[in-house]
């Protein structure tokens, strides 16, 4: 009886913290499509506190160069932290807390 009581709280606790990231990542991604578009890509930093979100959009005849938009987003504050465009680059993680642009 009680290893199936302990079955049953860690099937419980297991369901409420996959629920929890579920929701965050919904979140993250209705804010990253609200300000970068359908286009965009996500990637997590080593320790999933921060997410890089980022669009590349192709050089046309307005703007003659790609367009990288990019943005910090805190998994605990729920928000965009840092958003900046730059032309002819790249970003990616250096580490946890630093980005390389290119």
């Amino acid at each position: 009886m009680k290893t199936f009581n302990l079955f049953i709280l860690l099937l419980f606790l297991t369901a409420c913290h996959s629920n929890k990231k579920v929701i965050q990542d919904n979140t993250l991604k209705r804010i990253a499509i609200e300000n970068f578009g359908n286009n965009m890509e996500i990637i997590y930093n080593e320790a999933r506190t921060h997410a890089l979100v980022f669009s590349k959009n192709e050089p046309s005849a307005r703007v003659p160069a790609n367009a990288l938009e990019f943005g910090i987003y805190d998994m605990d504050k729920k928000r965009l932290t840092y958003r900046e465009q730059k032309y002819n680059a790249t970003v990616a993680w250096f580490d946890d807390s630093h980005l390389i642009i290119r």
